[in-house]
């Protein structure tokens, strides 16, 4: 078991904070599902916020993808797809959910290995953090621009977004599995969101996944589309 603790002075006197911290105690006591990590329990004094939280042994995804790339090894299409799978399942229930994660990305996707019954090794993808997530309004969009600069979604940058602003985000992950580099290389967050938000990229770096077909390439494509209206909204 994992303690995740928050210092309640670290937030007093900032409503925005406080906001977010009661959004992310709230969203994590109405998620359950295999591919989020677990709250056991939720308990507060006079200082702090305990949180006791599924304990997640081989670190994030971050780390085990520069461990790959450190061996030489790096993720091939067919394990970015099962990467990919189990966080959709995780996306698809958090927003059916009514919820909007708003800090996908790499640190943010935990790895649990797992012994099948036959020997073999399952990699098991679980997402956390959810100190950006809020329960979002349907009648209205967002007006505040939060989460990994790197990650954000042009409707972010322009606050005016929705739950999809996760798919974007999750678009960003694929293309660092695949390619072991951003989509994005600005030099500071203004060339970065400049990038962002006209779609600054070259996906010529896939072309190895996939001799025959477009498959890795058409996934990055559909999640930072470029034919959404507001996203390209300078």
């Amino acid at each position: 078991m994992a303690l995740k603790v928050i210092k309640k002075s670290k937030v007093k006197g900032d409503k925005e904070f406080e906001e977010l911290m009661m959004q992310e105690i709230q969203t994590l006591e109405m998620l359950d599902h295999p591919h989020i990590v677990r709250v056991h329990e939720i308990l507060e004094d006079d200082k702090n916020i305990y949180m006791a939280l599924e304990l997640i042994e081989h670190g994030n995804l971050l780390e085990v993808l520069s461990q790959m790339q450190e061996n030489g090894t790096p993720f091939n299409e067919r394990d970015v797809a099962n990467i990919i799978y189990q966080i959709l399942l995780a996306i698809n229930y958090i927003h059916t959910s009514g919820v909007v994660h708003r800090d996908l990305k790499l640190e943010n996707i935990m790895i649990d290995i797992e012994e099948s019954l036959d020997g073999q090794t399952n990699v098991i993808c679980k997402v956390t953090d959810f100190g950006f997530a809020c329960l979002l309004d349907p009648r209205r969009a967002r007006s505040l621009s939060i989460g990994t600069p790197l990650y954000m979604a042009p409707d972010v940058l322009n606050k005016m977004y929705d739950n999809k602003a996760d798919i974007w985000s999750l678009g960003v992950i694929a293309y660092i599995l695949l390619t072991g580099k951003p989509p994005f290389d600005g030099k500071d967050d203004d060339e970065l969101f400049k990038q962002i938000r006209y779609g600054i990229l070259d996906l010529e770096g896939l072309n190895k996944y996939h001799e025959e077909g477009e498959d890795a390439k058409d996934f990055i494509k559909k999640c930072l589309n470029r034919n959404a209206k507001a996203r390209w909204t300078a």
